[in-house]
């Protein structure tokens, strides 16, 4: 997980992080000491938490979220976007007691990062500022 290119970041049913690899770090721009124990709430836009909300049924289920393209934000407000894969975490006896999140730049975001020679995601503005509304999400402000 340590070595991995994509972020991994693992989480309870309950969204409260409990892992964060140092590609989560070099994406999102918060230590493992700052995210962890929080909720994933950190890294996702406030009008995206029904999305994320979904996700954590469909975990529930036992079922896996293949190549969710998305839009997280981070430390700094910058919203990037992603493709995430997320897979459910057993325990010993098989029950599902929380999440593996595979996180990767958006494939068009990878090719417009790697055309520009930057290694730093693709970010988009906030979409409430872009809509016109005079403030931004909760995440940007």
């Amino acid at each position: 997980m340590s070595s991995s290119d994509d972020a991994i970041v693992s989480k309870t049913l309950d969204g409260i992080i409990t892992s964060w690899n140092p590609a989560a770090v070099r994406m999102f721009g918060y230590t493992p000491a700052e995210a962890v124990g929080k909720p994933i709430a950190l890294i996702v836009p406030s009008d995206r938490m029904a999305e994320e909300e979904e996700v954590l049924r469909r975990l529930r289920r036992g079922e896996t979220v293949d190549h969710f393209e998305t839009i997280r934000v981070a430390r700094d407000g910058t919203h990037i976007e992603i493709s995430l894969t997320v897979s459910p975490i057993r325990d010993s006896a098989g029950t599902i007691v929380g999440a593996s999140k595979i996180v990767r730049t958006s494939p068009v975001a990878g090719r417009q990062t790697r055309r520009s020679g930057s290694s730093r995601p693709r970010s988009v503005s906030c979409p409430r500022r872009s809509s016109g509304s005079a403030s931004a999400c909760s995440s940007c402000r």
